[in-house]
């Protein structure tokens, strides 16, 4: 997913800045409007890094969509048949939930809904926590394409708390942060989504990625369009 990355200790305050997991509403550190308000996007994006699997991030809540339909779809095809021939079940679920999400470019939330349910339970059942995580952002980005913000906010929450539970899954963190306050944004929790994406930003920033940096920064300059007509 990204360049594996050890942040601090997720349960205790840091010298670079607030707690990677901090208690239920504290304050989060706003920074000037003028260093969120306008970063364009790095696009496209890919998943795993294929050209086949582009996707651009689209208002208004900043969700992927295929660069090219058809060369999604036909790698959808690609893992499908190749799920034929899968006798591991942790990697044959892995695949299930990367077709979940493509399905989400594609436009095609209530079959990846459907998918990405039943891919939580088998990672579950099977205890790949690592896999399920994943799963549980997709499962984000599924409930808000399907305008369901309030579903979305508990699948992030349920993955940070998964994350902040296991130092093992703590280079996953950034994601996590990122994709809870894209959809406390949607449902309207802006102080949350504040605190939440600016815990990503710091992550990413010390990872260097420019692409995970500028769609955090993307999603807090949506923040501040938001609260700017709030307190208009």
């Amino acid at each position: 997913m990204a360049v594996p990355f050890a942040p601090p200790d997720p349960l205790r305050n840091t010298a670079n800045g607030p707690p990677l997991c901090p208690e239920p509403g504290a304050p989060y550190r706003k920074g000037p409007a003028t260093s969120i308000a306008h970063h364009p996007i790095v696009t496209p994006l890919t998943v795993d890094g294929t050209v086949d699997t582009a996707y651009l991030l689209i208002d208004p809540w900043l969700l992927p969509k295929a660069s090219e339909p058809e060369l999604m779809q036909g790698a959808v095809n690609c893992l499908l048949a190749d799920l034929e021939g899968k006798t591991d079940r942790k990697h044959a679920v892995r695949s299930q939930s990367q077709i979940g999400f493509m399905l989400i470019c594609l436009c095609r939330s209530a079959e990846a809904l459907q998918i990405l349910q039943d891919c939580a339970r088998a990672q579950e059942s099977i205890q790949d926590h690592r896999g399920l995580i994943a799963t549980q952002l997709r499962l984000v980005q599924a409930c808000q394409a399907s305008n369901n913000a309030a579903a979305a906010v508990e699948w992030g929450r349920a993955a940070l708390a998964r994350i902040c539970a296991e130092p093992a899954l703590s280079d996953l963190q950034h994601f996590a942060h990122h994709h809870l306050g894209k959809a406390q944004l949607q449902a309207g929790l802006y102080d949350e989504a504040g605190q939440h994406l600016h815990i990503a930003l710091d992550s990413r920033v010390q990872m260097s990625d420019d692409a995970l940096v500028s769609s955090t920064l993307a999603a807090l300059s949506l923040l501040h369009r938001l609260t700017k007509l709030t307190d208009a």
